[in-house]
């Protein structure tokens, strides 16, 4: 069973793949780009040459995050003066609790179908599940982004979707039954897997790519550890002792982690609130650095017309 759900996730993701616009056909459009995933984009935006078009007509559109031929954004900076913006927090909040969501599945995960499904429930299977889930997330959630990025939509907006994505799966987890087990595993998986693309590209476009790598462990690093021992560890087992009937070492039932899973759900709004005020603060950063200004509003320059790229340190604010 674990090796035929994972077949069918993988086979159902295949062709959307290929439906995504752009999805095969042309290379480096977007920060995801077609099967190049939207981290190693971060990694290749500082070093590759700058301008729109590479060998004239026909040729592939420029990433978001080619700072060479764009602004810096007016937030760029290190590790030290971004954690002084109020911003960077908002930031941090919401990748804390899409975290806290999966990874309160997959440190729990054994006596979560062990408490539902009374020893029914296989935790391979569920985490299979998960994992795929989470892969598909990964692979198509760059390419989403970047889609909204196109249309002026600001990035963070994404993790609006994405914690509401999450919020609907721990309210599934919260139903009982198999059915909703799995089914509320499997969104939570996608919504998990989905925060990583997008959270290190968001990181570099508001925080400038040059200290990227110090900049990303903040909000990966330390969100995860905090998440992992206060949600994952703590706070699920003390729940889940709370049920536990007396004279008994084990809880069975669909209430041993209910709380646990409403709590983080509304984690996942207050998420959402700090995911919506991020993505209105952040229009100024997009505007000024990373939306195309069009050709009859100021756009820069690209080597392709002849005129030659600004330096890459030009105008970057001091780091930290």
């Amino acid at each position: 069973r674990t090796v035929l759900s994972s077949a069918i996730l993988v086979i159902v993701a295949l062709p959307g793949l290929l439906l995504l616009p752009g999805g095969g056909r042309r290379r480096g459009d977007g920060a995801g780009g077609a099967l190049l995933g939207a981290e190693a984009q971060v990694v290749l935006a500082a070093g590759r040459p700058s301008g729109g078009a590479v060998g004239g007509a026909g040729a592939v559109s420029r990433s978001p995050l080619e700072a060479a031929s764009r602004p810096p954004s007016p937030w760029a900076s290190g590790p030290g003066k971004m954690l002084m913006r109020a911003d960077s927090w908002l930031l941090w909040l919401v990748i804390f609790s899409l975290q806290s969501g999966g990874i309160l599945l997959t440190t729990n995960m054994g006596n979560i179908t062990q408490s539902r499904g009374g020893g029914n429930t296989d935790a391979a299977e569920a985490t299979a599940m998960f994992s795929c889930a989470q892969s598909l997330g990964r692979l198509f959630s760059g390419r989403l982004s970047d889609i909204a990025v196109r249309r002026r939509i600001p990035r963070p907006f994404c993790f609006v979707a994405l914690t509401a994505i999450m919020c609907a799966a721990l309210a599934m987890l919260c139903l009982p039954g198999r059915g909703a087990l799995f089914a509320g595993t499997i969104v939570a998986g996608f919504a998990f897997g989905s925060m990583y693309p997008i959270m290190i590209v968001t990181i570099g476009e508001l925080f400038g790519t040059e200290r990227i790598a110090s900049n990303y462990m903040v909000f990966d690093g330390s969100p995860g550890a905090i998440s992992s021992i206060a949600v994952g560890k703590y706070f699920a087992v003390a729940v889940y002792e709370a049920n536990v009937p007396a004279g008994s070492d084990k809880c069975f039932g669909d209430g041993c982690y209910r709380m646990t899973f409403v709590a983080v759900a509304g984690l996942q709004l207050i998420a959402g609130v700090c995911a919506v005020a991020l993505a209105v603060r952040s229009r100024i950063v997009y505007t000024a650095s990373i939306f195309d200004p069009g050709p009859t509003n100021g756009a820069l320059p690209s080597p392709a017309d002849g005129a030659s790229a600004p330096p890459l340190g030009a105008g970057k604010a001091e780091n930290a």
